[in-house]
């Protein structure tokens, strides 16, 4: 589930490994080689939309 925080979307990384039908291990790789931009709040990961949205313009 998507958490909109003023004019911002998070996603989690299960949200955005269902989305785009990876697996979870897959989100966290691109998180920890740097290709998609992630906030950390406590236990889980946070990922903008506005980061989604670069990691796609760059993919391509």
């Amino acid at each position: 589930m998507s958490i909109a925080i003023g004019n911002l979307t998070f996603y989690t990384v299960e949200d955005l490994a269902k989305k785009f039908k990876v697996s979870p291990a897959t989100i966290y790789e691109y998180i920890k080689s740097g290709k998609l931009q992630a906030k950390r709040f406590g236990r889980k990961y946070q990922i903008s939309q506005v980061a989604i949205e670069k990691y796609l313009t760059e993919v391509n």
